[in-house]
């Protein structure tokens, strides 16, 4: 039964893996709401990439109301400090829309110009419905958005945010696949642990001590199961973005979290029973996106998906 499961993961995984998916599972161990990507949610997350890239977000408001939403913007590589942060409150008009030049911050209600980002940045970005005064969250689902980072190779990243539902299915365990269709060789395997400031899904926080642990492992296309070390993703330059494996290493730092040399296969991360190392707060929610291009034209980025 093992290997039945094991099998019907990776081709459903194959099969997907430049689709945009929405997330579902279960799990009886601890667990992370699942991400939701398809509908629109009150609070979606970006990735970001300044080097030697161009990135930009976009949101929408697909109600017929006016929206107030709260901006954050991490930067995991600052020279200042980790995971620096940017926020800024903007407004959206009745389907109203707006694209965030990561190089040059210009808001949509007041077309007001912000502190741009430098080159060789990166991070992520969060968008958050609130109320009229403040930054209390509203969890009116009324965003939806995308996101597309273009690499100076020539290859881009598009793909939809990942949003909170604040009702659902949970999951211990994320998965992705990777192959070497299109002559993959590089990766960015990308995850974003945040807590909340307060209950009822507050104003996000990430930082250093903010971590999502995970025992990742490999399932090959022979059904070979290769475990990894563990692997603990947090906001700083060197935890955020990772590859995959020596035959898919990432894209700008050539890291990579398993020593094995696959060009085909499943990734799946499991949350393990313990958290990160002494001084790391367990994060609430966690995000994951995978990256996969050939160095020169091809590219694709989707979420991780949630597995049973």
């Amino acid at each position: 039964m093992k290997y039945l499961r094991d099998n019907f993961i990776f081709l459903f995984l194959f099969i997907l893996l430049f689709s945009p998916l929405s997330a579902f599972s279960g799990s009886m161990g601890p667990t992370y709401l699942n991400p939701e990507t398809d509908n629109a949610s009150f609070q979606l997350f970006y990735y970001w990439d300044l080097r030697q890239r161009d990135s930009y977000i976009q949101v929408f408001n697909k109600s017929s109301s006016l929206v107030r939403v709260h901006v954050q913007i991490f930067t995991a590589n600052s020279a200042i400090t980790p995971c620096e942060e940017i926020d800024f409150a903007d407004e959206y008009t009745s389907f109203d829309t707006h694209i965030y030049n990561l190089r040059n911050l210009v808001t949509n209600s007041s077309i007001t110009s912000l502190a741009s980002l430098s080159e060789g940045s990166f991070g992520f970005a969060v968008v958050t419905v609130v109320g009229p005064t403040g930054f209390s969250t509203v969890t009116n689902p009324v965003l939806q958005g995308s996101f597309r980072i273009i690499d100076e190779s020539g290859y881009e990243y598009r793909a939809n945010p990942a949003g909170v539902r604040p009702i659902g299915f949970t999951t211990d365990t994320f998965a992705f696949s990777f192959n070497s269709i299109g002559g993959q060789t590089f990766s960015d395997v990308v995850g974003i642990p945040v807590k909340w400031a307060s209950s009822g899904f507050g104003t996000p926080i990430a930082g250093a001590d903010i971590v999502a642990r995970f025992d990742p492992e490999i399932l090959d296309e022979d059904e070979n199961v290769i475990s990894c070390s563990p692997v603990v993703f947090r906001c700083t330059s060197t935890g955020i973005n990772l590859g995959i494996n020596e035959s898919i290493r990432n894209s700008q730092t050539n890291s990579r979290m398993c020593v094995s040399s696959q060009n085909t296969g499943v990734v799946r991360l499991k949350r393990p029973v313990a958290g990160g190392a002494p001084g790391t707060t367990q994060a609430d929610f966690f995000v994951g996106f995978i990256g996969l291009n050939d160095g020169s034209n091809i590219g694709s980025m989707d979420s991780f998906i949630a597995v049973p």
